[in-house]
């Protein structure tokens, strides 16, 4: 649980940028509460292996609010298969409508192979669906030039091969085509289990992908980023942008960029530019808020049960706001912008401004 002093820890540790637009904590709560996004999972039934950090369906990997719905009968070998029995679709569609009224923005899937129902589940909802990484690839094809490669990492390519006619159809994307490298890591140690979840020598298999990857480049020296394909090598991303210097997408980072969508960017905005022009000041001082941050936040911790509600709005606004800079410049990454040539200086909100 979330105690009052874990809290006040957190409050002191308040983005000044996030000081500026909200003028007090129980503000920065009442004004974001309507505004938090939620993850909502479709998950297998019955899936084996244990989940743990990093996994795809551990709610610890994500940095925002997830929901996650057991669709009942559903499991791997069913996904696997493609099709659906009359009962199990019905599950399935309940399950999204369940996602929805536990208050979903974005629909996925635990497995990449759900990606056999995306129709069914985009007919079944208004929310958008991601049930496969495979999902961002037009996106990632089109910033690379014909003649560049993606890399495309699968748990096992052969369980992939029937699914080419339907990533055709929903990505648009012809596995065949010469801009795609599609390689299977079945071959791996420890790989041949991974689909069912399990990961009982993660060091060893961490080390065989980032050497199959390494293989990738050295046979194919065109190949600009990876995508991973399966919702079990996300935990592995780390070690490969370490070992090959590439971009590398997956389920995770998809997920984090739907999510995005419905954050708003604490640093400029209509709220800002209103103030601005009537001159508003924040009601409360930082340093007193800081200071005073036990007795603050305890009326807050009573009234808005913060462990539910304030203190996940608190966290994911918080990373919104400064997790990125942080870990770009941690990583050496920049942002190059191409400017128009003009000399008057960029305003909060235009994307030339730092």
């Amino acid at each position: 649980g979330c105690t009052t002093r874990s809290a006040a820890t957190n409050l002191a540790s308040l983005p000044q940028s996030l000081v500026e637009t909200f003028g007090s904590y129980d503000v920065f709560v009442k004004e974001n509460k309507a505004k938090l996004p939620v993850l909502g999972m479709l998950m297998l039934d019955a899936k084996s292996g244990k989940r743990d950090m990093g996994g795809f369906d551990h709610p610890g990997s994500f940095s925002y609010q997830i929901k996650q719905q057991v669709v009942k009968g559903l499991t791997l070998e069913v996904c696997h298969s493609g099709k659906l029995t009359p009962d199990l679709e019905k599950s399935f569609v309940a399950s999204i409508s369940a996602l929805e009224a536990a208050g979903a923005s974005v629909i996925c899937g635990d497995t990449g192979f759900m990606m056999w129902f995306q129709s069914l589940a985009r007919q079944s909802t208004k929310l958008p669906v991601i049930l496969s990484s495979l999902a961002v690839l037009p996106s990632i094809t089109c910033s690379y030039g014909a003649h560049e490669q993606i890399a495309v990492l699968t748990a096992d390519s052969q369980l992939l091969k029937p699914m080419a006619t339907l990533i055709h159809d929903e990505c648009s994307v012809d596995i065949n085509d010469q801009r795609f490298v599609f390689v299977g890591c079945e071959d791996i140690p420890g790989f041949q289990q991974i689909s069912a979840g399990q990961h009982d020598d993660a060091a060893k298999m961490e080390a065989g992908l980032v050497a199959k990857a390494t293989k990738v480049l050295e046979e194919h020296p065109q190949v600009r980023a990876f995508l991973l394909e399966s919702t079990e090598l996300p935990r592995y991303a780390k070690a490969l942008r370490k070992a090959t210097f590439r971009p590398v997408f997956d389920a995770l980072n998809l997920c984090d960029f739907y999510i995005a969508s419905h954050l708003d960017n604490p640093r400029f905005g209509v709220k800002d530019w209103d103030d601005a022009k009537q001159g508003k000041r924040p009601e409360f001082n930082f340093g007193q808020l800081v200071s005073n941050a036990t007795e603050i936040v305890k009326p807050v911790l009573d009234t808005l049960k913060v462990t539910d509600i304030a203190m996940q709005i608190y966290e994911t606004s918080k990373q919104a706001a400064v997790s990125m800079l942080v870990r770009s410049k941690r990583a050496g990454i920049t942002l190059g912008v191409i400017r128009l040539d003009y000399h008057y200086p960029p305003a909060p909100g235009d994307v030339d401004h730092p």
